[in-house]
């Protein structure tokens, strides 16, 4: 606890209004809007409330100035650290429910915290298929969020890696094979590595890669020597559902046709088509909706998307988008219009939880400000 000595002599004396307005005034203009604020935090908790109430607070703890003779410093820094921590819980429970791009976005960290151990695995076959993922993974985000600055010719090079990469969703189109993949890789790599921004995921993904997984070298080698391995293909008979799942591009597709049919999914549900072996999703889905499919909820009926292809003079499935590479305007629609979920009792009690921590917080900052205040204006009449 903070040591806050409070000079309470002479404390008769009154103070000239003027005075009292010149102490307050050294206190951060954020700093006073906090201790003016007249909410009341309570159970059932408001999210957008507790947004509001944590931008306050974070506006209050960053106003004062680093210094360890400030007394306000001391008390911003001891709980900035549990003001960003609850902003960051929010967010993430919000993204978990609003849909659009925050759901989208909260999805694919998911993805690459599970992708991360994957690719730490000691089985040779499920490390490379984790290094597609991730790669995979770090276009999407690229994709979503920083493509800005991509040329029509590079976009053309990412929608490929979409559509016919990653765990089960091989397949060669347009000529796009396993040698073709690795020979643009360090193109594609490279102008992600470049415009994405610090701190993005998909360029915590690339450090990622580089740091822990071998790198780029380990990349080429997964899709030059194992595209035609035969969990690059889900659809087939022989795909290992029991160990292998799929995609994050083809996860993101099924997650969004689920929501759309049964959007009071619980989280725990919801897990299972982002990190899920192939057949802990397939149960998932035959739980909610019976006889259906993973390939009957991918494909829904629709020929002018995803679709599941016999390869070219054989008859080994593989999937297929119709067109060349995946549709640009699909997956815009996808990470922008991804459905939303509704609450549900876990969630609602996280979010109570959320808000008890913000309401100690917020209480906590008053309490230190108001003796800080009244410190001074104590100072002030002794002058």
């Amino acid at each position: 606890m903070l040591n806050v000595n409070l000079n309470a002599t002479n404390q008769s004396l009154v103070t000239p209004p003027s005075t009292t307005a010149a102490q307050e005034s050294t206190l951060p203009e954020p700093v006073l809007t906090l201790l003016n604020d007249s909410t009341t935090l309570e159970a059932p908790y408001s999210p957008e409330t507790l947004q509001t109430q944590l931008q306050q607070q974070k506006a209050a703890a960053r106003s004062t100035a680093d210094d360890p003779r400030n007394k306000e410093s001391d008390i911003s820094d001891s709980l900035l650290d549990a003001i960003n921590q609850s902003a960051e819980d929010l967010s993430v429970l919000q993204g978990w429910t609003d849909g659009g791009s925050g759901m989208f976005n909260a999805a694919n960290k998911v993805m690459f915290e599970a992708l991360k151990e994957a690719v730490q695995s000691n089985d040779s076959t499920k490390k490379g298929f984790a290094l597609e993922d991730l790669f995979q993974l770090a276009v999407i985000d690229f994709m979503a969020n920083s493509a800005s600055k991509t040329d029509q010719a590079m976009k053309d090079k990412l929608a490929h890696y979409l559509e016919s990469t990653g765990s089960g969703s091989h397949g060669v189109h347009e000529n796009w094979n396993g040698q073709k993949f690795a020979d643009e890789l360090q193109s594609v790599w490279d102008h992600i590595k470049t415009h994405a921004p610090e701190n993005s995921l998909s360029k915590n993904i690339l450090n990622y890669l580089e740091t822990q997984a071998g790198g780029i070298d380990q990349l080429k080698i997964q899709y030059s020597t194992n595209f035609d391995a035969r969990n690059g293909y889900a659809f087939r008979n022989n795909y290992d559902k029991e160990n292998f799942g799929l995609s994050p591009m083809l996860r993101l597709a099924v997650m969004a046709k689920f929501l759309t049919k049964k959007p009071d999914i619980v989280q725990a549900d919801l897990e299972k088509l982002m990190i899920g072996t192939f057949k802990e999703m397939e149960d998932m889905i035959t739980k909610h909706f019976g006889s259906e499919t993973v390939e009957n909820l991918l494909t829904d009926g629709n020929s002018n998307d995803w679709q599941i292809i016999n390869a070219s003079g054989t008859t080994d499935k593989i999937v297929d988008w119709n067109g060349t590479g995946l549709d640009l305007q699909y997956f815009k629609d996808l990470y922008t219009k991804f459905p939303s979920r509704v609450l549900g009792d876990e969630d609602i009690k996280e979010i109570n939880r959320i808000g008890d921590n913000v309401k100690m917080i917020q209480q906590t900052l008053k309490y230190w400000y108001h003796i800080l205040r009244d410190e001074r204006l104590s100072i002030a009449r002794n002058i």
